[in-house]
């Protein structure tokens, strides 16, 4: 049974919606919430604009949703016949969705006395436009006069106001017609969330509650839960007296082989991860780690590899194109330096003349 359910599941009693909810708060004009409110807000779907829902980005955050919900029932209540349960769903949707009486989706039908919706479609085109400075600027463009043009060929001089309303209206149940399994699977969630709605209820209550507790109290909660599932002896040699250590948030050992404190975790740093390219895309864990690698082996390997000596300049250089564009840089500087040093010395010859370091060799080899 353990296996059927993640950690935040707790054996099917509460919903895991954090990989869906990262999916919907990155949707184009959708509210920024947190995850206690998506919880309250999730089967809500008039809340989502329209245009909104006509991105594949939004198929996609409901195909995971349905399929989530869809493998959580089966995990919770697996003789619940939902496959039943769902073909009559689909049956009243079809039914409602024919006269026009789905939810939240009235508006993908325009009305018959919107006369200033009715001026900003284009018959050539067949396109709505939401402004008329736009439709203006369409009708100068090459894909309107191409479409304009196929209309005069056809025959078509001059087009009334009552053939536009009907290409209109014709136009917008063809582009409704393709939102129908959207709309099918919001109806399909909703009647999911009804099923799974005790689970619903303990998640907002579960939730809720962990947002109020500090991290020792998470630690003691979590231990406490564990502590009530029945332990499974799966090895008689097991040494008994030997204490299994616990460590839910994956904190660094310390010197007597139990996790450090993790007010010393936070204090040095070692959740932030520094990873450098150098050597390898290694990621080094905390500040301190990360400072003392430019002198450790792995990080000298990389640099022998690129043929730049591992100097006190690259430190805090961890990109290769980096370290390449700095040692270009130091080589043109040390040969100007190099240049200024042959002009700047000075030689003197038997007579007493001074030069500089080329023109005294020069004389000197004549």
């Amino acid at each position: 049974v353990e296996n059927r359910f993640s950690g935040e599941e707790g054996l099917g009693k509460y919903l895991d919606l954090h990989a869906v909810y990262e999916q919907y708060v990155n949707l184009k004009d959708v509210a920024k919430v947190n995850y206690l409110n998506y919880l309250d807000q999730f089967d809500k779907f008039d809340m989502v604009p329209l245009e909104t829902k006509r991105m594949p980005q939004y198929t996609s955050y409901l195909a995971d949703l349905q399929l989530y919900l869809e493998g959580f029932c089966h995990r919770v209540q697996p003789l619940f016949n939902l496959e039943e349960v769902q073909r009559d769903v689909v049956q009243g949707f079809n039914a409602d969705w024919d006269i026009g009486k789905v939810r939240g989706w009235n508006s993908a039908l325009p009305s018959q006395d919107d006369d200033e919706g009715l001026e900003l479609y284009c018959l050539a085109c067949e396109k709505e436009f939401a402004k008329k400075t736009v439709y203006t600027a369409h009708l100068t463009g090459k894909k309107h006069q191409k479409a304009a043009a196929a209309l005069l060929e056809r025959g078509i001089t001059e087009i009334s106001a009552s053939v536009r309303a009907e290409a209109r209206v014709a136009h917008a149940k063809a582009a409704r017609e393709k939102l129908r399994p959207i709309a099918r699977s919001e109806r399909l969630i909703r009647d999911l969330v009804r099923v799974l709605s005790a689970q619903r209820d303990d998640t907002r209550e579960h939730v809720e509650r962990k947002q109020t507790l500090t991290t020792d109290e998470l630690v003691a909660d979590a231990a406490a839960a564990e502590d009530d599932m029945p332990a499974v002896d799966l090895s008689e040699d097991d040494d008994d007296d030997e204490e299994k250590i616990y460590n839910p948030l994956k904190l660094p050992l310390g010197w007597d082989g139990k996790p450090i404190p993790y007010w010393l975790y936070k204090l040095h740093g070692l959740g932030v991860e520094y990873p450098c390219e150098i050597c390898g895309n290694f990621v080094y864990m905390g500040r301190k780690a990360f400072d003392r690698h430019f002198q450790e082996w792995r990080h000298a390997h990389g640099m022998r590899c690129l043929g730049i000596p591992n100097t006190r300049h690259f430190h805090e250089i961890t990109l290769i194109e980096d370290a390449y564009a700095l040692w270009e840089k130091l080589k043109v500087g040390n040969k100007s330096d190099a240049s200024k040093a042959d002009a700047m010395e000075e030689f003197e010859d038997a007579d007493g003349n001074v030069f500089n370091k080329k023109t005294y060799e020069d004389l000197k080899r004549q």
